[in-house]
């Protein structure tokens, strides 16, 4: 639901409907996109300026033999350099939106005017390969070129949690022909993951917005 909701959902979000009250004091949106986002909605947002993101978390959902055809299952995992860019596209992602959204500036320090972005991303699975060393790599077309589970939680200086956040992203062109079909690179890659990421933080700018009193 979330990746055919997303596009739309990031311009217009809808007044939030929300659940009960858990034992640590979140209340679930039961009407978000997301497969489960809960929010501490007595959390003034307004009241930090910036915002510490963490290298997510990641592991890989593993190909079939039939899948993999002359490539490894590593060779549909990043190596320590693609992972640092992988970092980079997400931490980009989510600084530059949200410092569009609520003005947070992306820091490394902590203080009681900080938030904490912690993620796990698991079950990434790449469509094609980005690696360059292989024969036949030109003839590898995809439109959309990944899928991943994302879970994404946000948490005060004092490790309190206010936002917890899953749901399921693909990057890339979702439900596209097979005219737009384009080759896998490292280049496109790394461009459909900054535009999922940033896609992904405003949808939730919006939810966390729509949740103020």
């Amino acid at each position: 639901c979330l990746n055919l909701c997303l596009i739309i959902a990031a311009c217009t979000t809808p007044n939030p409907e929300f659940g009960s009250t858990n034992g640590q004091g979140l209340t679930p949106i039961t009407n978000s996109n997301f497969d489960q986002l809960l929010i501490r909605t007595d959390t003034d947002f307004k009241q930090y300026q910036r915002i510490k993101v963490e290298p997510p978390i990641v592991s890989y959902k593993k190909h079939t033999s039939a899948d993999l055809g002359i490539y490894r299952q590593q060779d549909f995992q990043f190596d320590e350099a693609e992972l640092k860019t992988f970092n980079e596209q997400f931490i980009k992602a989510f600084g530059q939106q949200w410092q569009q959204r609520f003005g947070w500036q992306v820091t490394d320090e902590s203080g009681e005017d900080v938030l904490v972005v912690k993620t796990e991303i698991s079950d990434l699975y790449l469509y094609a390969s980005i690696k360059n060393d292989k024969p036949m790599r030109s003839t590898t077309i995809v439109n959309e070129s990944s899928k991943m589970t994302i879970k994404l939680q946000l948490f005060d200086n004092s490790g309190q949690l206010l936002v917890d956040s899953l749901g399921d992203k693909t990057t890339g062109q979702i439900g596209s022909g097979v005219n737009t079909m384009t080759r896998v690179s490292s280049v496109r890659y790394w461009n459909d993951c900054y535009q999922a990421f940033r896609q992904w933080a405003s949808l939730l700018a919006g939810q966390i917005s729509a949740s103020q009193p």
